[in-house]
């Protein structure tokens, strides 16, 4: 795996990994909410799920923060948490969900990685009370639908699922309380692009952009062309990025990204675009750029996965301002 896939790695899902959904219903003690083991150490700490967007197009990836805060104490005092993520999802991260109109039939999301798991990233999160850590899921993709889409119909649907972290060296498990997501039918000026989306292969391409078929990203530019004003072009513009830099043409991925930016309509992680823009600048040798994309990354989450200590890549480049960026030898540059 080349070095640019490596980068790749941490976005799509931070972690390109594709989500499918089992359609069958989990039995009734499967159902159930597990019991959180006791920890008196943990005190009131939170850990929870939450939609970027409570209201969601059919079509539209869907994105869940998994977030922790911290409100240890020691003695009745606050104390600083110490834990490890590793964000492996089919190991560390559970979610399910399930139709308002069909509360019965939960279906639960099987996380499958990259071949090569040695890629998917620890972190080690060290966070003072009342500071949080997140990151985001994209949630997508199902071989499972006719669509390709995990939901294929209108309706509110309510996510819940947990999360085992390492907190001072003992496995934590923590339930997600539900979290509601209501997935709107496309307007009418959309239908007939929602239709041409309706792809397994489309789907799956919207979700990992580093498996998608050439085809299928003409067939995607071809509808950027057609409707650059659609509710779906940041999404197609983002996915078409991707593919781009990993392909080696940064130039097209950076004016990809720019317009998806450019859309601001809150639908993707702007600080998964930002990183996303970062590492296709480092490419194009702007690291000015890089560094102002990275800090703003830290205004907008000071907390993000992305801008975390054992990120190197941010590491560089937020401890350096740009010229020393450019002459510093202690960390390796990123090149092609």
């Amino acid at each position: 795996m080349n070095i640019n896939q490596r980068l790749w790695i941490p976005l799509h899902l931070a972690i390109y990994a594709i989500v499918i959904a089992l359609t069958l219903p989990l039995s009734a003690q499967d159902q159930e909410e597990p019991e959180k083991k006791a920890n008196p150490e943990l005190g009131h700490t939170q850990c929870f799920l939450e939609p970027l967007k409570k209201k969601v197009y059919l079509g539209e990836p869907i994105y869940l923060y998994v977030t922790l805060i911290n409100r240890m104490t020691l003695g009745g005092k606050p104390r600083t948490m110490n834990a490890n993520s590793d964000l492996n999802p089919s190991a560390s991260l559970n979610i399910q969900f399930y139709s308002q109109d069909e509360p019965h039939n939960v279906r639960r999301f099987i996380f499958e990685p990259e071949q090569d798991a040695t890629l998917l990233q620890k972190y080690n999160i060290i966070l003072d009370y009342g500071e949080y850590w997140n990151y985001p899921v994209t949630v997508c993709a199902s071989p499972a639908t006719i669509s390709g889409f995990i939901v294929d119909k209108p309706g509110r649907y309510v996510f819940s699922g947990g999360l085992q972290i390492v907190i001072d060296g003992r496995m934590a498990q923590f339930v997600f309380p539900p979290c509601e997501v209501e997935i709107l039918p496309p307007p009418d000026d959309e239908v007939a692009l929602y239709d041409s989306l309706c792809y397994p292969e489309t789907a799956l391409a919207l979700q990992q952009p580093g498996r998608a078929q050439d085809a299928v990203i003409e067939d995607l530019r071809k509808l950027l062309a057609e409707r650059p004003d659609s509710l779906y072009a940041p999404h197609l513009h983002f996915t078409v990025s991707a593919y781009a830099f990993l392909k080696g043409d940064n130039q097209d991925a950076l004016e990809q990204i720019t317009q998806a930016l450019n859309a601001g309509d809150g639908s993707i992680p702007r600080e998964c675009m930002l990183y996303q823009r970062a590492q296709i600048n480092i490419k194009l040798g702007d690291i000015e750029s890089v560094v102002r994309d990275l800090h703003t990354i830290q205004l907008i989450n000071p907390k993000s996965h992305f801008v975390t200590p054992e990120d190197l890549f941010s590491k560089k480049y937020l401890m350096l301002d740009a010229e020393n960026a450019i002459i510093n030898d202690m960390w390796p540059l990123y090149e092609p």
